[in-house]
């Protein structure tokens, strides 16, 4: 019968566990973005204002890697860091950017601005723009940031990291949303509306429809606040509901060599796990 050797340990776990978090991350971003860009052309209802969105997101979370990068010279900062800042900031620069975007063309489009050549027009519509829909992405961007406090104090290096990770994406996607967005938007102007989807997709201040009472989502809108206890105690209870599973969760490290089954040190562990007792792969300082 032939032996198979494998080397394991907590060094050899944490680099294979690195590699197939890269590659995750990888294999999600290019599945999650086309997914959410072709999501933001229906809700938009046009392609370049989808893509900004996405790009936007995409610019502040390269501003974010470079930062961790340097900060990863002074602050020990783990894998799992980098995954979850990339999942937040993505997904909290684009809601910020579609914030703006879709006020921005509102503004256009009460405006009646139609040539790139309105500069006043335009500037005012970002103005606007940044006055709305800018100043709640900041507050809520404050929010997000003051509740990676509770990680912040935890003494614990690995929560620690991913409070800064997340708060540095956070923050790149603020920065980007409040100065590279508007100057591309100020530049775009009126070619935001390039790529429209047919009429009945367009958000009803774009497309001139009012402010759309009559639909079914001004129908829903008017039934929920005419009934403000009723909706507001079956919402509570769902959530309720939902949340009873947290009376049973039990907490604990996992240093995921369930994901590694197909590495040598991944196997290795495994094996330890079931013939020997734990504890074995935790690292010795000397």
């Amino acid at each position: 019968m032939g032996i198979v050797v494998g080397v394991t340990g907590f060094s050899p776990v944490q680099n294979d566990a690195t590699e197939t978090q890269n590659a995750d991350l990888q294999r999600a971003e290019s599945i999650g973005i086309p997914v959410a860009l072709g999501l933001l052309v229906f809700a938009l209802g046009t392609v370049v204002s989808a893509v900004v969105p996405v790009g936007t997101a995409l610019v502040g979370l390269a501003i974010a890697a470079g930062v961790m990068f340097l900060l990863s010279s002074l602050v020990p900062l783990d894998s799992l860091t980098v995954a979850m800042a990339t999942m937040i900031g993505i997904g909290v620069g684009i809601d910020y950017a579609m914030f703006v975007v879709s006020r921005f063309r509102e503004e256009l489009a009460r405006r009646a601005v139609v040539q790139r050549d309105q500069h006043e027009q335009i500037a005012d519509a970002v103005g606007a723009a940044l006055a709305t829909a800018g100043k709640t992405v900041v507050v809520s961007g404050v929010i997000v940031m003051i509740s990676l406090c509770a990680l912040a104090v935890m003494d614990a290096p690995i929560f620690r990291g991913i409070a800064l990770g997340v708060a540095t994406a956070v923050t790149a996607m603020l920065a980007v949303s409040l100065t590279a967005l508007p100057a591309t938007l100020a530049w775009l102007g009126p070619w935001v509306g390039r790529g429209a989807l047919p009429p009945r997709f367009q958000p009803a201040e774009v497309a001139g429809r009012g402010a759309a009472t009559s639909d079914r989502w001004g129908r829903w809108a008017r039934m929920v606040m005419a009934r403000p206890a009723i909706f507001g105690a079956a919402a509570s209870v769902v959530l309720i509901v939902a949340a009873l599973p947290l009376l049973g969760i039990r907490y604990g490290l996992d240093m995921g060599t369930a994901a590694l089954s197909d590495t040598p040190s991944g196997r290795a562990a495994a094996t330890l796990a079931q013939s020997f007792p734990s504890g074995v792969l935790a690292p010795i300082e000397v």
